[in-house]
């Protein structure tokens, strides 16, 4: 998990109660004294972002005069 490497170095997870559960990968800490639970992504929900992503990117392209496309390279 990328995230959670980037969001649990060591002072900010011991600080806040912070811990990884491997067999549910999942992710429990404590804020404001509420407990929050990070849960992974559904294969269908990536499959759903993976698909905006390239819809964005596309359309970024599509804006951007600099990009060629394939068929203009021909």
């Amino acid at each position: 998990m990328q995230t959670c490497s980037l969001l649990f170095v060591r002072p900010w997870k011991y600080d806040t109660d912070a811990s990884h559960h491997g067999r549910t990968n999942t992710c429990t800490l404590m804020h404001k004294g509420k407990k929050i639970i990070l849960l992974p992504l559904t294969p269908a929900e990536i499959v759903k972002h993976d698909k905006e992503l390239a819809e964005i990117s596309k359309n970024d392209h599509a804006l951007d005069p600099f990009v060629a496309t394939s068929h203009e390279l021909s």
